[in-house]
């Protein structure tokens, strides 16, 4: 009996609110009897009627029989949304671990590419914030906000700190709800007496928010201990939902209260009770897909190649924003690249034309990262051959080119059509992001629980 105090299983116990009983030889088919004892008031133990006491053979007595029926019934049918809870768990994880794929694979394209160019030039800030806020909206917002609380405020390119991530310091308060709505639990009092505990029992890291790391995330390897810690985070919150499930299917299998509340709200009717079991655990498979994301919805299919060149695209556009803007920081008025001092000489010519003749300004972006941004349909094809190559990917889905560079970038008006791009791309990133790779999940049809 001590199992029924828990708020847990008190929320599997039938309203106080009892119908009038069905009588014998009517119509007790599922729907029709639990349209008649479905509805009821917030929880509350009912009177229950205890059986006869066989002291001798209390197994015989057909009371608790009927009871345990009821029980098993239950069971039944909560291990098939127990099963149906972690298969989607399992389908969130994958469409996470493919999206952390495609992120590692464009942080080691980028890599190859800074490795032909023999040199590794700092990352800019805006690659992480970029790249990162993409995943706080739609169906990877549980994403986003773990990355705020491993890697923000203290996130690293490089060896630079990244600047203006630590005006909002993500609480532990929304780090836990974001995972509880993702992951879900079985009542709402059982997470309120959680939130009132230093450490949980079940889970004592799931309440806290990870520390931040040590490693950099914008390499191979810190993307992929990425991938291994968020699925620690996703396996510790289902954990904790699948402790409750063993607690309940352990206490309907071990006490007699399920039942014998049941039979009691049902007038002693077998059938009734059943329908009423059913319609109550039907009614709350339903609560729980609205209420938790990862079990009502099913992820989008992610396309690894494509969001793979998006986020090098995007990599790039943080990158080639920070060298071209330093760089013409740097330039005081009237520049005149060396090279152009030895050709023409001061005072020779007309005077614009001397100090910049062509344009040109020296090199900021080499030619191995403009040919990348070729392959990634970002600047225009210098052949007939790559410029098919661009238009059969975007017959795919990437982009239209719009930049044309000759070479390395190496003239303002190459400068001026790269920095231009890679501000329009930064601009609309997170909102073309969200609606092409991480909409919202899709309601899915709840499997039915007939037993």
């Amino acid at each position: 009996m001590a199992y029924a105090v828990s708020p847990l299983f008190r929320s599997f116990l039938p309203a106080s609110k009892t119908p009038a009983a069905v009588p014998p030889g009517k119509g007790t088919g599922v729907a029709r009897t639990a349209q008649r004892v479905g509805r009821g008031i917030a929880p509350a133990r009912p009177t229950v009627q205890r059986p006869t006491d066989y002291s001798a053979d209390r197994e015989s007595d057909p009371a608790l029989q009927r009871a345990r029926n009821v029980s098993q019934y239950a069971i039944n049918i909560l291990e098939r949304i127990r099963d149906d809870y972690f298969g989607q768990i399992a389908k969130w994880k994958t469409s996470f671990d493919e999206v952390v794929a495609a992120f590692a694979l464009a942080v080691q394209n980028r890599d190859q590419v800074f490795e032909q160019v023999k040199q590794d030039r700092e990352r800019e800030a805006a690659i992480a914030s970029l790249v990162f806020s993409l995943l706080t909206a739609g169906s990877m917002k549980l994403l986003g906000v773990y990355l705020e609380h491993r890697f923000f405020p203290s996130f690293t390119v490089g060896q630079q700190v990244v600047p203006g991530l630590s005006a909002a310091v993500p609480s532990p308060a929304r780090f836990s709800a974001a995972r509880a709505a993702a992951l879900g639990g079985l009542v709402e009092e059982f997470g309120k007496e959680a939130l009132g505990q230093a450490r949980p029992k079940a889970d004592p890291s799931f309440l806290q928010p990870p520390q931040p790391a040590s490693y950099r995330l914008d390499t191979f390897a810190g993307a992929l201990n990425l991938r291994v810690e968020l699925g620690k985070v996703i396996d510790a919150g289902a954990d904790m939902v699948l402790e409750q499930f063993r607690s309940v299917l352990s206490w309907m299998n071990h006490e007699d209260d399920f039942g014998l509340a049941w039979m009691a709200q049902s007038n002693g009717n077998l059938t009734a009770a059943r329908a009423a079991v059913y319609s109550f655990l039907a009614g709350r498979q339903k609560q729980w897909a609205r209420e938790w994301e990862f079990f009502g919805d099913t992820p989008a299919k992610i396309d690894r190649d494509r969001l793979a060149n998006y986020y090098e695209r995007s990599l790039w556009a943080g990158y080639a924003a920070h060298v071209i803007r330093t760089a013409q920081g740097r330039r005081l008025p009237g520049y005149i690249h060396p090279t152009y001092h030895m050709v023409f000489g001061r005072g020779t010519g007309d005077l614009e034309e001397t100090r910049d003749p062509f344009g040109y300004v020296g090199r900021t972006v080499d030619a191995a990262i403009v040919d990348r941004l070729r392959k990634l349909n970002v600047v225009f094809g210098a052949s007939v051959r790559e410029i098919r190559d661009q238009m059969v990917r975007g017959d795919h889905g990437e982009p239209t080119p719009g930049v044309e560079i000759k070479g390395a970038v190496d003239r303002k008006k190459e400068e001026q059509a790269l920095l231009g791009w890679a501000q329009d791309h930064l601009r609309r990133a997170p909102v073309e992001a969200v609606r092409q790779f991480f909409p919202t999940g899709v309601k899915r049809h709840l499997p039915a629980l007939a037993y």
